[in-house]
């Protein structure tokens, strides 16, 4: 009873690193690596061949989720366009990239409607001269976009020139005709 086996206590459960530190019989010891046994468990003979497939069906889903059609624009070029229709004013895109259903939310707590919305951007006393991104994060699930990213903007403020930083949470859905802005939510820095 004097000599520790670790594989005889690591298949009731034990801790391996404990056991192989508290060997009774140092004389004839033998080091264990702590994760010799995990690891064969994962990558047996038996086990690779059922994985594999699982790995190239969940690298095939990843793919296909980012592909972009011909003559379709991505997720990033849609925000830019978005953007440049702000500083433009221009209404007839701005329509096109927003749903109907839109909730436009802003750092100051204010949440507007699509009508709103476009109605403040026109007409409002806001004007954007210039629209950076920073820090941007792109995620598709099926028709649903979802970015983040920090907005950098000069503006004038019924005429007064003003900095804007604030953090952004954009929502998109794929429609037929592209990628359409369906909520933003903007929070303070």
């Amino acid at each position: 009873m004097g000599l520790f086996r670790l594989k005889e206590h690591h298949r009731r459960g034990y801790c391996p690193i404990f056991f192989s530190l508290v060997a009774t019989n140092i004389s004839s010891y033998r080091w264990y690596h702590p994760f010799k046994y995990f690891a064969m468990g994962i990558f047996h003979k038996s086990v690779i061949p059922k994985i594999v497939p699982y790995l190239f069906l969940i690298s095939n889903v990843l793919v296909s989720a980012q592909k972009v059609e011909p003559g379709e624009n991505t997720l990033e070029e849609t925000v830019g366009t978005f953007y440049q229709a702000m500083i433009d004013k221009n209404e007839t895109v701005l329509k096109t990239l927003t749903l109907p259903e839109l909730s436009y939310g802003h750092s100051s707590g204010t949440i507007e409607n699509h009508t709103q919305f476009l109605e403040a951007v026109i007409k409002g006393p806001f004007e954007f001269l210039h629209i950076d991104t920073e820090e941007p994060k792109y995620s598709v699930l099926d028709d649903v976009g979802v970015v983040r990213h920090i907005l950098q903007a000069d503006g004038a403020d019924a005429g007064e020139a003003t900095n804007v930083r604030i953090g952004v949470m954009m929502i998109f859905k794929k429609t037929g005709e592209g990628w359409k802005l369906l909520a933003r939510q903007a929070y303070k820095l």
